[in-house]
């Protein structure tokens, strides 16, 4: 069976490279004939083949250089071995060279039109290709095609980015954010992103969210709306304030908001868990604060809200901030 195969591997090879006879080309139309998964073969390796051709076309590689470039970096040359390998294998591993060559070159390119961009030193202002504007949040991640052409304007989020799109009506913005995925037309929003949880407010225009897993669990979100994924159950809310903007302004305006919705906005914020502790009455709960802060760390924060509401705060081995009474 295993010389059978090799004998069909050179005839479609010598098929394709318009070196088979016409006896050759009989036997290979029998053993396709003879069961549709041979013809399937035949017909992959055409295809492959097609692709290789279009793809060494269309970027006018040297297929020489391309392959010694690959050889030096991947195969050590066994002359001893080589002197062995029969005709017929030789003309198996030309075929396979060729697609070797293609598919490390197909990635070459690939990898040459892929921008990435990392904000890694603080917040960092960019400008897409479309005419879209992003302030990528420190930390956080942006990867696109160079270009930005095709049927969507595609790009992958890892971490917290503020959006302003430029509306193309033709072409929909698009945006793999980890857990989610969001598609508008042009509009302005923020989204932060994380492989368990996705979290976007909507600024202006309309904004389409979705699950990554299941992209028909989704919501429609408009100006002042904000939706949470999590556990692949999307909870949508209204947007009272720009709080969620505070990486990205630096300012913080807590109006009439009571502890329960400080700790919460606090904890989204900072991505750091906040909690009120058993010893804070309802009442006390309940109590409304008036405050602003600019350019202050999570600590000064919940140091001035103790002052002002006469509770203290903790910072506990587990990382989680707890709010108590004094």
């Amino acid at each position: 069976m295993k010389q059978v195969s090799e004998q069909m591997d050179e005839l479609m090879a010598k098929k394709l490279c318009g070196e088979a006879s016409k006896e050759e080309e009989m036997v290979l139309q029998e053993w396709m004939d003879r069961d549709p998964a041979n013809a399937e073969q035949y017909t992959a390796m055409t295809r492959n083949w097609q692709t290789v051709d279009a793809l060494l076309a269309e970027n006018s590689f040297d297929t020489e250089a391309a392959w010694s470039k690959v050889a030096a970096q991947t195969i050590e040359k066994d002359a001893a071995k080589q002197a062995r390998i029969i005709p017929l294998l030789q003309r198996v591993a030309s075929v396979a060279a060729i697609l070797l060559v293609a598919v490390v070159v197909y990635w070459m390119v690939a990898g040459e039109l892929r921008v990435e961009m990392l904000a890694d030193s603080g917040n960092k202002e960019l400008a897409l290709p479309d005419g879209t504007q992003v302030t990528l949040h420190a930390g956080s991640r942006l990867s696109y095609n160079k270009t930005l052409a095709g049927k969507e304007r595609r790009v992958t989020l890892e971490g917290e980015a503020y959006f302003k799109v430029h509306r193309d009506e033709q072409h929909p913005f698009v945006i793999e954010a980890q857990a989610g995925e969001v598609q508008v037309l042009g509009t302005a929003f923020d989204l932060k992103c994380s492989e368990v949880a996705a979290i976007v407010t909507v600024v202006e225009g309309k904004v389409r969210f979705s699950s990554a897993s299941d992209r028909n669990n989704f919501v429609i979100l408009t100006k002042n709306q904000k939706a949470r994924l999590a556990n692949n159950e999307i909870r949508r809310s209204l947007v009272e304030d720009e709080n969620f903007l505070y990486w990205k302004t630096g300012v913080l305006v807590f109006d009439n908001r009571n502890m329960v919705q400080i700790a919460e906005q606090l904890s989204e914020i900072f991505d750091k868990k906040i909690v009120l502790g058993e010893d804070i009455s309802e009442a006390q709960k309940r109590q409304v604060i008036n405050t602003s802060f600019k350019g202050s760390s999570l600590e000064q924060i919940l140091s001035e809200i103790c002052i002002v509401s006469g509770f203290r705060w903790i910072k506990q081995a587990d990382g989680l901030y707890k709010i108590t009474g004094r």
